[in-house]
């Protein structure tokens, strides 16, 4: 897997969320450092899934993600936040109070 910066991460979660904003379920690229990156994006239930294959971020970032999610993921005062980190994953989560609740999958380079 290649190892992205966590701003490269903010983008990808920034374009995924304006896509769930709306309903968006399309796959689409991004260039993040250098890399052509497709976003992923599937329906599942009441889920917006969402992550990027094949790419990761560094653990040591993931207080610092925790902290930018509820600053820019926000819809109807409802803020967003990481899940506990899981095996070697966090998932950037709005729910409540909102139609399709939004996920990303971040992959960690080791696990927690």
């Amino acid at each position: 897997m290649t190892t992205l910066s966590l701003a490269d991460i903010e983008t990808a979660v920034s374009a995924a969320f304006d896509h769930w904003l709306d309903q968006d379920p399309v796959d689409f690229n991004l260039t993040l450092s250098g890399h052509q990156v497709t976003v992923t994006i599937r329906l599942v239930d009441d889920r917006f899934n969402c992550g990027i294959p094949g790419f990761n971020m560094a653990n040591a970032n993931e207080n610092s993600l925790r902290q930018w999610v509820p600053n820019h993921i926000e819809k109807n005062g409802n803020r967003g936040l990481l899940s506990p980190c899981r095996d070697a994953a966090v998932n950037v989560w709005l729910k409540g109070g909102v139609y399709v609740m939004f996920n990303f999958h971040v992959n960690l380079v080791s696990p927690c």
